[in-house]
């Protein structure tokens, strides 16, 4: 099992973090392993998307279900079908100058990938990291 936890302050109003974060329109924008999201309805809970990412080098398609979906608050999802069974929560607090983005990853790779854990462990940390970095910047440049 993979736990990955990332925490990241960021210098906008909780409602500007939350609506660009969760928008799926811009998930492409500041997650940079994910090509695509498809959905067939508009994002709720219990709500089935696919996600089309590149991780190690290998395109796959993950489906997915939204399983918390708070406004300000929570976002959280979980593999219904895909290569590396995982469940993520974000979670959004205001703070003083800004908002605290907590992203918490749980995996349970099999196969190829139960082989190379080490190798996903640190593609995750490093993945989750630069990503919450990119969404700072974005937000916090306009």
């Amino acid at each position: 099992m993979i736990n990955v936890k990332n925490t990241i302050v960021i210098n906008a109003p909780i409602e500007t973090v939350y609506n660009f974060a969760t928008d799926p329109q811009n998930y492409t924008k500041w997650q940079s392993g994910v090509d695509a999201l498809e959905y067939e309805n508009e994002p709720t809970v219990g709500e089935h998307y696919t996600e089309v990412r590149k991780f190690m080098g290998i395109e796959m398609r993950t489906k997915l279900e939204i399983t918390q979906l708070e406004e300000n608050k929570v976002w959280a999802a979980k593999t219904l079908s895909g290569p590396v069974p995982y469940s993520v929560v974000v979670t959004y607090e205001a703070v003083e100058g800004g908002t605290k983005m907590t992203t918490s990853l749980e995996a349970e790779p099999g196969g190829f990938f139960k082989l190379a854990e080490g190798a996903v462990r640190n593609q995750l940390e490093n993945g989750i990291e630069e990503d919450s970095q990119t969404l700072k910047e974005m937000i916090e440049n306009g």
